[in-house]
């Protein structure tokens, strides 16, 4: 496609006949021009030989030397192709070949992402190599021939995929209970695709789960350690595990059921041991309440527990159970009866001292704790002696005379009985008059009447009494058992002894 440029003939002898030409050792083709200069374009590519024939006059003609040009056929940078794409980041990138070129490898040349071209020292119509980085590569040859323009194959792309990195998984929430959402959890930190994510409960066989996002959330199916990972691919690279991100699964709080313990009981005594089972958490504390009350906590995180109550009542006892975060739950009430303690009390009422004969009164129980178990009585401190009453009164008529003691027997629910203390009635005796003895029948007047003496009586002296011939009774003044006077006038004198035995008549 250039021009020969402008060929001269010299040192010849004789006028120029024509030109001739041939290509690449072929026939002579004859060219009509008579000057001793000539240019062309060259119709080929090839080795062209050019010459003029000149004569002198009559003489035979000569031709002159031949002059050579090389005609170089345009540059042609064919065709790259070969190795291998897309491939992994630190593999070769496969034999790349160079076809369909015409003229001479310069070199060959590579860029990265767009980026500039960098020479690479290779001549030959091969080349392979391991990229540098991972990234678009591109390949080209620079080709000339001979004195024409250098031109470029075409390009071959060879796409490098960066190696996989599985990365890692953040956020999700734990511990969670059953039935709440893990929350979200976001994979970063990674370099290619999610193929899938993955879980698994207490180390068992992994689960897959058809999620490409980046992000995931599930509301696990049980209670459990729960392990969630995803599988991550860059291009054709080997695929990559995340880290594993672990949430905590807790079972919801089960209470269990309370057992045990002694119901009921007396004051002061211990509850027994009452035993929670069957739940399912920590035990956070215990609780109690008495009649009904406000419940109070108990720092006691043991399965077991007992106490002395301090007061009497209904005491309840109960557990609190939670399955961190699952919200706490309560064990059933187990329910222990207090009995206060046995109180007598006292008895008061009824009248003393009484006379035989005479009912007591009613005597009444007051100020005890318990129910009435029934009554005992004894007479002058001798053996009690049980009355079938369970009143909170009492009365009766004695059978005898004496000092009577009555008392209550008092029992509250399991707690050991207790007597009153005792009330004293004080019987008397029927009131006895007596007989009188002694002194001298008849006397004459102005004597003594000797010692009389009373015996036989019973009760106190409340006074003598006498009278004459007999007239009315006259007191005397005297509460001794003997009496003895100085009549004051003849006449038939009676004396007598008024006697009462405590209450009674005398």
């Amino acid at each position: 496609g250039s021009s020969t440029g402008t060929m001269t003939l010299s040192g010849h002898t004789g006028s120029v006949q024509k030109w001739q030409k041939r290509v690449d050792g072929g026939a002579w083709v004859d060219i009509a021009n008579t000057n001793t200069t000539y240019s062309e374009v060259p119709s080929s590519a090839g080795t062209w030989e050019y010459r003029a024939e000149v004569k002198s006059g009559s003489c035979s003609s000569a031709f002159s030397a031949a002059r050579t040009i090389v005609v170089n056929p345009t540059s042609v940078g064919g065709t790259l192709s070969g190795g291998s794409t897309p491939i992994c980041y630190g593999s070769s990138t496969g034999v790349m070949t160079l076809t369909g070129y015409t003229g001479s490898i310069i070199r060959w040349e590579k860029m990265v992402n767009g980026g500039s071209w960098s020479n690479i020292a290779n001549t030959n119509p091969t080349y392979s190599e391991t990229p540098s980085s991972a990234g678009t590569w591109d390949y080209r040859v620079r080709v000339q021939s001979g004195a024409c323009a250098a031109v470029y194959s075409t390009i071959r792309t060879i796409v490098v995929d960066p190696t996989t990195v599985g990365g890692s998984i953040s956020g999700g929430a734990t511990p969670i209970c059953i039935g709440s959402s893990t929350g979200t959890m976001t994979l970063s930190g990674h370099t290619g695709i999610v193929v899938r994510w993955e879980k698994r409960v207490n180390a068992g066989g992994w689960i897959n789960i058809a999620n490409t996002n980046t992000t995931y959330s599930e509301t696990p199916s049980s209670a459990g350690t729960w392990e969630y990972r995803a599988l991550v691919q860059s291009g054709v690279c080997a695929s990559a595990y995340s880290a594993i991100r672990t949430i905590v699964v807790s079972p919801a709080s089960v209470g269990g059921t309370l057992s045990g313990g002694t119901s009921p009981i007396c004051q002061g005594s211990n509850t027994g041991v009452m035993t929670v089972s069957g739940y399912t958490g920590t035990i956070t504390r215990w609780e109690k309440r008495v009649n009904a009350g406000t419940w109070q906590n108990i720092a006691n995180t043991n399965p077991t527990y007992s106490e002395i109550p301090s007061s009497a009542g209904t005491w309840e006892y109960r557990v609190l159970v939670t399955s961190s975060p699952c919200a706490g739950a309560y064990s059933n009430t187990v329910t222990i009866v207090v009995d206060p303690t046995s109180v007598g009390g006292s008895v008061t009422g009824g009248s003393t001292p009484i006379c035989i004969g005479s009912s007591t009164g009613t005597m009444t129980l007051s100020g005890h704790t318990g129910s009435v178990q029934k009554w005992q009585k004894r007479v002058n401190s001798g053996t009690w002696v049980d009355i079938a009453n369970t009143n909170t009164t009492y009365s009766e008529v004695s059978s005898s005379a004496g000092t009577w003691e009555y008392r209550a027997e008092v029992k509250s629910g399991s707690c050991a009985s207790a007597f009153s203390a005792a009330r004293t009635i004080i019987v008397d005796p029927a009131s006895v008059g007596g007989t009188i003895s002694g002194g001298s029948t008849p006397i004459c007047y102005g004597v003594n009447t000797g010692v009389m003496t009373l015996s036989g009586h019973t009760g106190s002296v409340i006074r003598w009494e006498k009278r004459v011939d007999g007239g009315t009774w006259q007191n005397i003044a005297t509460t001794s058992t003997t009496y003895s006077e100085i009549p004051s006038s003849s006449g038939t004198w009676d004396y007598r002894a008024l006697v009462q035995s405590g209450t009674c008549p005398a």
